[in-house]
This record gives C-alpha cells, sequence and structure tokens, in this order.
C-alpha cells in the first residue's frame, strides 16, 4: 500500500478510539488490517457502482455489454452498424470469455496437428 499508515482515513471515531486503548506494536498491525479493510470496502463500492451504471444502460438500450469482462460499446457512431457484430468481435478477442479460451486452445491444438502432418 503506498498511503501513508495514519488512522487519518478512519473515519469511525469508534474505530479511532479503540485503536488508541491498544499498545503500540498491536495498534500498528490493527491499522493496517483496518486500512487493507478500507480500500478493500472501496474497491468493491466501485464495483457495485459499475454494475449498477452497466444496469442501467442495458435497461435503456443504449449499449451493449460483454458480461464476462463488462466492456460496452454504444450509443451512436461510436457503435458499428451491428450491436451483434460488436459484441462477436469483441468476444473473439476478450479475455475474461469463455469462447476467447476456446478459440485459443483450438488454435494450440490445431497447430499440434499440422506440426504433425495432421491436417
Amino acid at each position: 500500500m503506498t498511503t501513508p499508515m495514519t488512522d487519518e482515513r478512519l473515519d469511525v471515531s469508534g474505530a479511532r478510539l479503540w485503536l488508541a486503548t491498544l499498545p503500540d506494536g498491536n495498534r500498528a498491525a490493527w491499522l493496517r488490517i483496518l486500512l487493507h479493510e478500507h480500500d478493500e470496502i472501496d474497491r468493491l463500492r466501485a464495483g457495485v457502482e459499475q454494475l449498477k451504471a452497466w444496469v442501467g444502460d442495458l435497461q435503456s438500450g443504449m449499449y451493449v455489454n460483454c458480461v464476462y469482462c463488462g466492456h460496452r460499446y454504444g450509443p451512436g457512431e461510436t457503435t458499428p452498424v451491428s450491436m451483434a457484430d460488436a459484441l462477436k468481435a469483441h468476444v473473439e478477442e476478450c479475455p475474461h470469455h469463455p469462447m476467447s479460451a476456446l478459440r485459443r486452445e483450438n488454435e494450440r491444438l490445431k497447430a499440434k496437428l499440422s506440426e504433425r502432418g495432421i491436417e
């Protein structure tokens, strides 16, 4: 964590009071744990907000999204003629989509067959 370890980031006064009662060595360890949890909560909240925006987009009909990585296309001129075509092209390259993994595995197996003279 690059942020300095200070209890100023803790916005819960009860946690500050509790930390103040601990011996110095324990205080630093618990502070690191609390700050880590705080960062994790922030990360999860950001993910929830992203998902809420995604649901809103889906319900509005303005965007098409990849359900595996969240990449979205739309609206208007930034989107190719067919949303389905845009999504199909994305699936081919999406590192999180299972079809992309299957395609890579298929190419790997074809190459092995070709090396052995089997077409």
